[in-house]
């Protein structure tokens, strides 16, 4: 293996993309609200709300019930944000199948 001038080897580092920092950045913000940290839970709300909002459309065509299937997905999303497993699923994927079992009921309704 090739050595820098000090004598080390030189340290492979990795990129990570902006989207990988995005993720990481949005599980620390769930893990935090699903301890009670209501700023975390804003600043998750505010990235996400745009897309959550976005499926429900999708899926609940009428303006007014689908900002109120959102409302209610981010209400679930909070108070079920303790059982958050990062290991399992990225925090845009748990908040979106919150969101996506609300406006499927909602639309079978």
């Amino acid at each position: 293996m090739p050595q820098m001038a000090s004598g080390r080897a030189p340290v492979a580092l990795r990129a990570v993309s902006g989207d990988e920092r995005r993720h990481d950045e949005l599980e620390h913000l769930l893990v935090r609200s699903g301890r009670g940290d209501v700023d975390a839970f804003t600043e998750l709300y505010d990235h996400l709300a745009p897309r959550v909002f976005g499926l429900v459309t999708r899926l609940v065509p009428d303006p007014a019930a689908s900002e109120a299937i959102t409302c209610e997905a981010f209400v679930d999303a909070w108070r079920r944000s303790a059982s958050y497993d990062p290991e399992r699923c990225s925090a845009t994927a748990w908040v979106l199948v919150v969101a996506h079992r609300l406006a499927v009921r909602a639309a079978r309704a």
